[in-house]
């Protein structure tokens, strides 16, 4: 049941249930909100306990007040910004959607392209598209079929599907196709020209990861193998001659650090690469 404060949080926020639809997550804004809240309060009762113990134990009873106040302030601070970083999550599935479609857009286009050429009425081409194994493109365009078994008009289930679509080049092809369902322009060509388009925006974004990734080799040759080893050596040959003493728990350290590093260039490698099927 909501409470007022979920109510305010979800008037507030009018295109929520639209994100919710594009994420896939079958949940209403209030529980969603609702979840956020419980969660976002958790997180900071938890922290604030934390903080409390530790001014209690650094500074004393004599100042119970202060701390409390500054407790009660961290607590305020750390709930709205948990509450946003747990609201936000909902970008991340629909980022996530995104990918998978993007991945098999262009495939599943050509193959309504196919279909279309070789005389397949329109709606059998949706149909075997959305049998076809294309991962998640297949998977949006089952939701359009579904929509028009339904008893939805082809018309207004491409148009809701586009509007819910996490994916700008999915969100293009579908509006292409009503309009020329709408106009009676050949479905075909409209298709074909669409498709030629997305195929080319794709090698611009292969071309460009491409530039990218020679800058950024060059960056990880530097900074995570050249320096680091050479680095080393020379710290460890000159800690012989100034008396310094290394241990094991020194090595321990650098091991841990050139991990992190390691992880950080290969996070950053995997954030840059397009994520498209040619």
């Amino acid at each position: 049941m909501a409470t007022p404060l979920v109510n305010v949080l979800v008037r507030s926020q009018p295109g929520l249930r639209r994100k919710l639809r594009m994420a896939r997550l079958n949940v209403d804004p209030e529980e969603f909100v609702n979840r956020s809240v419980k969660i976002a309060t958790g997180v900071s009762v938890v922290f604030s306990l934390l903080l409390f113990m530790l001014l209690d134990k650094l500074r004393g009873r004599a100042y119970l007040s202060q701390n409390a106040l500054l407790v009660v302030l961290f607590f305020l601070v750390m709930w709205f910004m948990a509450y946003l970083f747990f609201m936000n999550t909902v970008q991340v599935y629909i980022r996530r959607q995104e990918q998978l479609l993007n991945r098999d857009v262009l495939f599943v286009g050509r193959y309504m392209l196919i279909k279309l050429q070789s005389g397949v009425p329109f709606y059998q081409a949706l149909i075997d598209a959305a049998n076809g194994g294309f991962g998640g493109a297949s998977k949006f365009v089952r939701e359009i079929v579904d929509d028009i078994e339904l008893g939805t008009p082809i018309e207004q289930a491409l148009n809701t599907a586009a509007d819910l679509s996490p994916s700008n080049e999915f969100r293009q092809i579908l509006w292409q196709i009503n309009a020329a369902l709408r106009s009676g322009v050949d479905v075909t060509e409209t298709l074909k020209g669409i498709l030629s388009e997305i195929a080319s925006h794709q090698v611009i974004e292969v071309e460009r990861y491409g530039k990218k990734l020679s800058t950024l080799s060059l960056f990880y040759m530097l900074g995570a193998v050249i320096v680091p080893s050479l680095g080393l050596t020379l710290f460890v040959s000159f800690s012989g001659f100034l008396g310094l003493k290394i241990t094991f728990g020194h090595l321990l350290v650098v091991l841990f650090g050139l991990t992190f590093l390691q992880f950080m260039f290969l996070s950053l490698f995997r954030t840059i690469r397009p994520n498209v099927n040619l």
